[in-house]
């Protein structure tokens, strides 16, 4: 509950003490209006005083209310409450012309020390069971002690002291604190002294009161908006006309504008024309009751002109009558959230189209098997019956190479598709890069030579075996320098190497050949991907060589990347551990062996 006398003049103002004023800033109104009577009472009471009959009493009592009135002045205009004890403290000394006055407030039976004035060593903290101070703060009872010599609860601050004045603060009849007057040896304590603290105290106990009240309502502005400035969410309050009122620094950010921009800028500034609309839809219906808040995806404008997707969550605001007074809301940007939902959504279908054309591809490689075998049987009996004519032999060539091209075609399907479904078998085993290598390059030559490529093999002795499918790893070799074949130039040079770094087995495919433009690299490993200004066409593919490439060198727990110049050539590398493969998939260790001549499926 307030002090007495404060609820008194609350209620003069007409401030229901049942029914108190939640608006902060009504408060401060009502403090500052407090003050201001305060200040005219005394200066009406320091008037009528001073009107009596004079004599030696009533001169010294007219004397000790001006006193008084001085410090109760000096309190009036204080409302910050570490300036009131200041006040407090520095006017009572200067005013009573006392040498040692301090303030200490009580929390959790412990006087903690305000301010004070005249201690070169001081008491910071005092329990209220030790001291004279701990005595009146603990009985709510002021102390006058003329010689404290005879107190047997005195705690001597300082040396020579004489007398002492203790007189609690109080707050709804309990003690918050209290004011201590002290003096030396060259001044003596009175009994009209100790009266003068008791009736100050009560003046004291309401102005630190008032600052109290003061500072909660100060500290919980601060923190309303500390909280409403630090949220990311723009918040908004608009009038009943759709004019802003109130935004938070979130708002003014999102929207571009400064936060005086902000502030009676009509809404509809921030609503693309084609978002008016469901707006306006939505405010009328808060306003005819059909719903208390409304949620809802919309778009804003930017001070730049930039459309940004957002949600708004707006609410109706209205009187104790049921008045509306307006709108209150916030705007969330979505913008990242569309983002995601648009990816979701074109992987989604992505996945759907990737599903339907492995069932397709896997139906149609399977399908198209069974013609094909049967077309390079036909032309094998052709070439047997035929006379070796040049004619002949040139058409017989073409079907031979264009079969075998549709073959590797089919096949690719057929692997990415097993590959993707996990159902290729994986038989890892401890295995030597370079004498694969070795093979792949043995089985390459013929096709090197057609195109008059010279083929270099940089063998690191030091390179450790990897555990790896041999047959698989053998495709990714032969891949990457089918690769460097096909997209070098005749007379190119393609180079080999392997190495050993970091328990890692490095295998390096670098040509001389047209390069790859830097804006194709993140794509290359994609299925279906085509560099078709690039590709011979006699030699093009499905796109579908280097995806399985990366499928195999990730199945080894191993990593691919290329670095690749326009018109300069590429470099491939394949990293690969020598530890075990940690795999879901089915793994048969195979004893080693020194055979490297493998069928690799091309």
């Amino acid at each position: 509950m307030l002090h007495p006398t404060l609820q008194q003049r609350l209620r003069e103002l007409g401030v229901s003490l049942d029914h108190p004023p939640a608006d902060p800033h009504h408060w401060l109104s009502l403090l500052e209006r407090i003050n201001s009577d305060y200040f005219a009472l005394d200066q009406t009471e320091g008037h009528q005083t001073a009107s009596e009959p004079s004599n030696n009493s009533v001169h010294h009592h007219v004397q000790e209310l001006e006193l008084m009135s001085k410090v109760r002045s000096a309190l009036s205009n204080k409302i910050d409450l570490k300036e009131t004890i200041q006040t407090i403290v520095e006017t009572t000394a200067e005013t009573f012309n006392y040498n040692l006055v301090s303030v200490y407030l009580l929390e959790k039976d412990v006087l903690h020390l305000q301010h004070q004035i005249g201690y070169y060593q001081v008491v910071e903290e005092l329990p209220t069971n030790r001291g004279i101070m701990g005595r009146v703060a603990r009985t709510g009872q002021p102390a006058y002690i003329s010689n404290v010599n005879n107190d047997p609860d005195y705690i001597a601050a300082l040396p020579n002291l004489v007398s002492e004045i203790c007189v609690p603060l109080l707050y709804n009849d309990s003690v918050v604190g209290v004011l201590n007057v002290e003096s030396s040896d060259d001044r003596v304590l009175t009994p009209d002294d100790f009266n003068l603290m008791v009736s100050l105290s009560e003046h004291i106990s309401i102005a630190i009161e008032r600052a109290r009240l003061y500072t909660v309502v100060r500290e919980s502005r601060e923190k309303y908006r500390a909280v409403v400035d630090n949220i990311h969410e723009g918040i908004f309050q608009l009038d009943m006309n759709g004019y802003c009122t109130f935004a938070n620094y979130a708002w003014a950010t999102m929207s571009g504008y400064t936060f005086k921009e902000v502030i009676g800028k009509k809404w509809t500034a921030f609503i693309p024309p084609d978002e008016a609309t469901i707006n306006i839809e939505v405010t009328r219906g808060l306003v005819k009751g059909e719903y208390r808040d409304r949620r809802y995806q919309t778009a804003y404008l930017r001070k730049d002109g930039a459309r940004v997707p957002a949600e708004v969550h707006i609410q109706l605001v209205q009187d104790d009558l049921q008045k509306p007074l307006g709108f209150i809301g916030t705007v969330h940007d979505i913008t990242d959230q569309v983002a995601a939902e648009q990816r979701e959504m074109e992987l989604k279908l992505k996945a759907r189209t990737v599903e339907a054309l492995k069932h397709f591809l896997s139906g149609v490689s399977h399908d198209l098997r069974t013609p094909l075998s049967v077309i390079n049987t036909t032309a094998y009996l052709l070439r047997r019956k035929l006379p070796q004519l040049a004619d002949e032999t040139r058409y017989l060539n073409t079907l031979d190479e264009q079969v075998a091209h549709l073959t590797r075609t089919l096949q690719d399907m057929l692997d990415m598709s097993h590959l993707d479904d996990d159902i290729v078998e994986f038989n890892f085993r401890r295995l030597n890069l370079n004498g694969l290598v070795r093979d792949v390059l043995t089985g390459l030559k013929s096709e090197a030579d057609e195109k008059r490529h010279s083929m270099i093999f940089i063998a690191d002795p030091d390179t450790k075996q990897i555990m790896a499918d041999q047959v698989m790893m053998g495709r990714v070799i032969t891949h990457l320098i089918q690769n460097a074949i096909f997209y070098t130039p005749s007379g190119g040079s393609i180079t080999v190497r392997t190495s050993y770094r970091d328990d890692r087995v490095i295998l390096q495919v670098q040509d001389n050949g047209i390069g790859i433009d830097a804006s194709e690299i993140p794509n290359i490993f994609d299925r279906f991907y085509k560099i078709d200004q690039a590709r011979p066409v006699q030699n093009s593919g499905t796109g579908l060589g280097l995806s399985i490439v990366k499928k195999i060198v990730e199945a080894h727990n191993g990593t691919i990347h290329v670095i690749s110049t326009p018109g300069k050539g590429s470099t491939f590398s394949v990293s690969l551990p020598t530890s075990s493969i940690t795999t879901t998939r089915e793994v048969a260790i195979i004893q080693p062996t020194t055979d490297y001549g493998v069928d690799y499926g091309f």
